[in-house]
């Protein structure tokens, strides 16, 4: 009976050994199935983003035209980046030779 104990010994690790890789597994494919619905609705989110910017592209392209029969919304215009800002730096002039 004394020589049953290693082999006892080695039957209980390899159990431990079993039962913690089928937990990594069970949690490997876990994460797996999160990370691939999670993948679809980052794509589904970039592409409302992008359909949000050509909205706001074209809006912007309306305002702007809107802009040239009635100027009150130029400033507007210039705080979202529609319009350059104005700037103050006076004129260059050609240097004098």
């Amino acid at each position: 009976m004394a020589n049953n104990t290693p082999v006892k010994v080695l039957l209980a690790l390899l159990g431990l050994v079993a039962a913690a890789s089928i937990i990594l597994v069970a949690s490997y494919n876990l994460t797996y199935l999160k990370l691939h619905r999670l993948q679809s609705q980052l794509m589904m989110a970039t592409n409302m983003r992008g359909q949000m910017n050509q909205l706001v592209g074209a809006l912007g392209g309306d305002l702007v035209k809107y802009s040239e029969k009635s100027p009150a919304i130029d400033p507007l215009l210039r705080q979202y980046g529609f319009k350059q800002p104005l700037t103050n730096a006076a004129p260059a002039t050609a240097p004098q030779r």
